[in-house]
């Protein structure tokens, strides 16, 4: 999917979250910036993708530590060597569902407010990413533990069926904000 559709697929998320916990417009703002961020960061290892640009730092050390992981891969035989290094490629290890379960980790001790609504919308807005990417080409959602691409159609990133999906994203978010705050 494209950087367009993981960031409307974040949006729908966080409306979805803030509807679901009575967010008021302050805390609901709060939690769509973290659900677009976050719809955004499994793409970080992509240094063609939306958010490397914005964050081309970030997206350098994901490159030099996947790169080192590859390098080490090699002290290991045939098929460990390729599950590691599928693991640090992209729609590896940062597309299952071990990112947002470490970010689960902070909420534990997190009472309330500003982080806890951005790491919140963060984990929507990841999961948002899993789902639109398990429509074109899948993506190892259990990793490390199973290695195969969970896939549920064949969407081609940038084509038609994605554009519906798009289309279909938007009119739920206007939908859910008119029900919101309408």
């Amino acid at each position: 999917m494209t950087g367009a559709a993981h960031r409307f697929g974040g949006v729908l998320a966080g409306v979805i979250l803030a509807e679901h916990i009575q967010a008021d417009v302050m805390d609901s703002s709060i939690l769509l910036l973290g659900a677009v961020f976050g719809s955004l960061l499994p793409d970080i290892d992509n240094p063609r993708s939306s958010i490397s640009g914005k964050l081309p730092a970030v997206s350098g050390l994901v490159g030099i530590s996947q790169q080192l992981v590859r390098l080490l891969s090699c002290l290991f035989p045939g098929k460990l060597r390729k599950n590691i290094r599928s693991m640090a490629g992209h729609r590896g290890m940062i597309h299952s569902l071990m990112l947002p379960l470490l970010l689960t980790i902070p909420l534990l001790f997190c009472k309330s407010g500003t982080g806890c609504l951005l790491i919140s919308g963060g984990i929507v807005g990841i999961l948002s990413h899993l789902l639109l990417d398990m429509l074109s080409g899948g993506v190892p959602l259990f990793m490390p533990f199973f290695m195969k691409r969970i896939k549920l159609a064949g969407i081609r990133t940038g084509g038609l069926w994605e554009k519906a999906v798009m289309a279909g994203m938007v009119a739920a978010i206007v939908w859910r904000v008119r029900m919101l705050w309408g």
